[in-house]
C-alpha cells in the first residue's frame, strides 16, 4: 500500500471518528481540554509524542503535491510545530497562552465548528484514499 494512501486512511478515520465523538460528547470532553492546560507533565509527554509523530510523517511523507497528499504533509508539520511550541513556551507564559487558547476554543460555537471541520477533513481524506 502506498504510504500516502495509508496516512490518508489513518488520519481520515481518526478525524472522522474524533469529530463525531466530539459532537456527541461535547459536554464531557470540553472539561478535559480545560484541565489539560494545567498539567505540565501531561503537556510534556504529549509534546514529545507530537514531535516524534510529526517528524515521522515529515521524514516519510514530505510531498507537496496539490491534492490530499499535501494535507498529510501539513498534518505532520502541524504536529511538529505544536509539540515544539508546547516545549518552548516558558512555564507561566506557556501555561497562560495555552489556557487562553483552550478558553477561546472551548466555546460551544468553536467546538462544534472544529468538530465539523474534523468530520469534513476525515471524509475528504477517506474519499481520496479509497478513490486514488
Amino acid at each position: 500500500m502506498d504510504l500516502s494512501i495509508f496516512y490518508a486512511k489513518l488520519f481520515g478515520f481518526y478525524f472522522l471518528l474524533m469529530g463525531l465523538i466530539f459532537v456527541w460528547r461535547r459536554e464531557s470532553i470540553m472539561p478535559i481540554f480545560e484541565e489539560f492546560a494545567g498539567k505540565k507533565t501531561l503537556m510534556f509527554v504529549i509534546a514529545v509524542f507530537e514531535i516524534l509523530a510529526g517528524l515521522a510523517i515529515i521524514v516519510s511523507h514530505n510531498i507537496w503535491e496539490y491534492d490530499f497528499r499535501i494535507v498529510v504533509t501539513l498534518i505532520g508539520y502541524w504536529l511538529l510545530i505544536e509539540g515544539v511550541l508546547y516545549l518552548l513556551l516558558p512555564g507561566r507564559t506557556g501555561k497562560k497562552v495555552i489556557k487562553n487558547v483552550v478558553k477561546v476554543f472551548s466555546r460551544p460555537g468553536w467546538y462544534i465548528s472544529g468538530s465539523f471541520v474534523g468530520i469534513i477533513l476525515g471524509i475528504y481524506l477517506l474519499n481520496a484514499a479509497y478513490m486514488f
